[in-house]
Order: C-alpha cells, then sequence, then structure tokens
C-alpha cells in the first residue's frame, strides 16, 4: 500500500550575513505534524534548552475567600435537563457538576472539584489552587466524571440529535485562563459538527488508515520512540511529546489498547490511564518550573459508536493533549503566542521536545509525584551530564 508521512522535518542554514562585524550564519527546523496539524519553528541558535529552575520562588496565592464554586448550591444555575431530580449532577468521588452560567454554547457544564470551602468558610479545607496540589484524586475524577458527562450528552442527543460530541478539558493553575480560581473541568457539547481541530484529526487518521492499512496513532507511537520522545509507556498508555509541539513542553497521552470514546473503558482501565499521567504534572512543577497546564481530551464523536464507520478505533485514538505555562512567563507579560503563531499557526518553539522528554523521563515517577523536591546537587548534576550541549 501507498506510504504518506505522519511527518516532515527540515534543516537547513540562513543565508550569510555580517552581524557586528563578524560573518554569521544560523541554523534552524522546521516540523510539520500531519496527524495533529501542527507545524513549529526551532532556532539551533536561539533553542534554550530546557532548564530546571535555578532559582526559589515563594508562590502566596490564595484560595478566593468569596468563591462561587465552593458555593455552588447558591451561586450556580440548576439544569434540570442535567439532572431530573437535583438540577446539577453529584457525582460518586464528590465532584458536582452545574450548568455554566456564562457558556458560550446552548449546553454548556462546569464540572467543580472538591474540596469545595474556600479559606475562612466551613470547616473543610480550601479548594486547591496550585499545580503542585493536583492529586491522583483529581485526575481519577477527571476521567470518571468525562464518563458520566458522556452518558449526559447522549442522554440528551436522543432528544437533540444536533449534538455530534463534546469537548472536555481543565485550565489548572492561577495563570491557566480560566475564569474560576476553583479548579474546574469544562465539558461543552458540540453541536452539528465538530471543532475544527478534532475533525481534522480524525480526517487525517482515516486518509491514513485508507492508503496504508495502518493505525496511525500506533504508527505515531512507534515514531516517537525511534526519535527518543518517549518519555513512560505500558500496555494501557503511552505518554510522550509530540514531533511538532505548539508550545514548550508539550505533551501527549495515547491510549494504547483499541479506545477511540470515553465509553470504550471501563473504571479499571481508566485508572491504568491516568495514574502515571499524573507523574507528567509533577515533572512540569518541580523539575520543570511550571505551574499552570491546560489539558483536553480528543475522542471520536457519538456517531462513530453506533455506526462504527469502518470501526473507527482502526484508525483513531481517545488522547489527551497537555500544554504546560510557566507562571514566570504569565507574570511578566510575556507571552508565547505573537505574529507567528496567530497570524499563521506557525510556533516557535524554544524547547525541542526531545530535550523536554529527556528531562522528564529523567524524573517521571508513574506513581506519582516525589514528596522531596530535588536537590540542588542533582539538579547540578543533571546540568552537567544531560543538558550541556
Amino acid at each position: 500500500m501507498a506510504q504518506i508521512p505522519l511527518y516532515e522535518c527540515f534543516t537547513g542554514t540562513a543565508a550569510p550575513m555580517t552581524f557586528r562585524g563578524e560573518e554569521k550564519q544560523t541554523s534552524y527546523q522546521r516540523r510539520y505534524d500531519y496527524l495533529f496539524g501542527t507545524q513549529c519553528l526551532l532556532s539551533g541558535d536561539r533553542r534554550e534548552g530546557v532548564r530546571m529552575p535555578g532559582t526559589t520562588a515563594t508562590i502566596d496565592i490564595r484560595p478566593d475567600d468569596e468563591c462561587r464554586f465552593c458555593n455552588y448550591e447558591t451561586e450556580t444555575p440548576c439544569d434540570y435537563e442535567l439532572d431530573p431530580q437535583r438540577g446539577r449532577l453529584h457525582h460518586s468521588g464528590g465532584a458536582v457538576t452545574v450548568r455554566n452560567a456564562f457558556g458560550y454554547t446552548r449546553r454548556d457544564f462546569v464540572t467543580i472539584l472538591p474540596p469545595f470551602h474556600s479559606n475562612g468558610q466551613g470547616n473543610g479545607r480550601p479548594h486547591k489552587v496550585l499545580l503542585s496540589e493536583l492529586g491522583f484524586e483529581d485526575l481519577e475524577t477527571f476521567l470518571d466524571t468525562e464518563h458520566d458527562m458522556a452518558l449526559v450528552f447522549e442522554r440528551m442527543r436522543n432528544r437533540h440529535a444536533e449534538i455530534v460530541g463534546f469537548r472536555d478539558f481543565v485550565n489548572w493553575g492561577p495563570a491557566a485562563g480560566g475564569s474560576v480560581q476553583h479548579p474546574h473541568l469544562q465539558r461543552t457539547a458540540t453541536e452539528d459538527r465538530l471543532s475544527i481541530r478534532v475533525a481534522y484529526e480524525m480526517a487525517a487518521a482515516k486518509n491514513y488508515f485508507i492508503q496504508t492499512g495502518k493505525n496511525p496513532f500506533v504508527d505515531y507511537m512507534n515514531m516517537t520512540h525511534d526519535q527518543d520522545r518517549v518519555i513512560y509507556e505500558c500496555n494501557d498508555v503511552f505518554i510522550g511529546t509530540p514531533i511538532a509541539p505548539r508550545y514548550d513542553g508539550e505533551v501527549i497521552v495515547i491510549a494504547k489498547q483499541p479506545v477511540s470514546h470515553i465509553f470504550q473503558t471501563d473504571a479499571e482501565m481508566r485508572r491504568r490511564i491516568i495514574k502515571p499521567t499524573l507523574g507528567v504534572f509533577a515533572a512540569s512543577f518541580y523539575y520543570c518550573g511550571r505551574g499552570n497546564v491546560n489539558a483536553g481530551v480528543h475522542m471520536t464523536p457519538f456517531g462513530t459508536l453506533q455506526e462504527m464507520d469502518a470501526a473507527a478505533v482502526s484508525y483513531y485514538r481517545w488522547h489527551m493533549h497537555i500544554v504546560p505555562r510557566k507562571t514566570l512567563d504569565a507574570s511578566r507579560g510575556t507571552v508565547r503566542e505573537a505574529g507567528s503563531e496567530l497570524l499563521y499557526d506557525d510556533y516557535v518553539i524554544g524547547e525541542a521536545p526531545e530535550d523536554v522528554a529527556t528531562l522528564m523521563r529523567r524524573w517521571f515517577r508513574p506513581e506519582g509525584p516525589d514528596p522531596e523536591p530535588v536537590l540542588p546537587e542533582l539538579r547540578s548534576k543533571f546540568d552537567a551530564e544531560v543538558l550541556k550541549k
């Protein structure tokens, strides 16, 4: 069968120039990821390398005393299509899903993670704020409530045929972009059509399967092996860095079993997928100096489960994109998206994904975060052994 590329990478040298009285040439690399539809630029002279924090900072961000999500019973709306009895969906594990009072679609919901008491209110603990507070129970809740909400949207779809799927993402951290400090998951019904990014992925993946007879996600994982971008893998999950990331430190988590939708998982499989993923967040915070993260799940629409669409699992996989953000950049007003990114979708990357994988693989712990921070002498040793190039 025909061979079509999952990616292309071009390395070149800029035309000679004179800079400060000296002849100079710079190297660069352009990368195109045809499975995920991304492209990026790497400059050999501007390549930063992945540096562990060299300074100690005190982060003093306190829970909001007037948190409306802590007081969801009075400060969030009811939706009796979401839950006919209570108007809010109470999940096992303590999370609560409510209607988004300021949604952008007809059916926009927010899953609020416990605890629910603001600082100084009630007898409970204050709600979480920092990425360092993220625990396995939060990630477990992420996937379990995703399954719950898939059931809700499927039920709604019986009455509202325009629902084709749903978006599921989280902004965690004080500078991750959320409008409310309290950690929450956003679940939004996609109506009439999929988001452009998911639709592109599905079309590209299906075309690759038709042309080659192979699942592109499987080939992508194998390719990542060959290029030293694997962070961790087991029988259920693959964790690595994409070939053409949009942001420094971006990570992708792919289900290794034939799963294209959350409905095709059970509780035990979800735990096996999400537990090692906690190590990504821990490594990002403790060893890469990133205090905020955006994470979102891509899956097939509901229709493929009923029609099987030539067996969507043959060409697609449930997966998660994790994009860490630097608190320091946010506090300085520095932005990573400028003209190249906003106008041409051409992302300028300072940290090569191979370097990111090298660092995170060194410190990654599938059982969860290390209770002790990195010792300075180990940090220096790592700098000397791995990062000097």
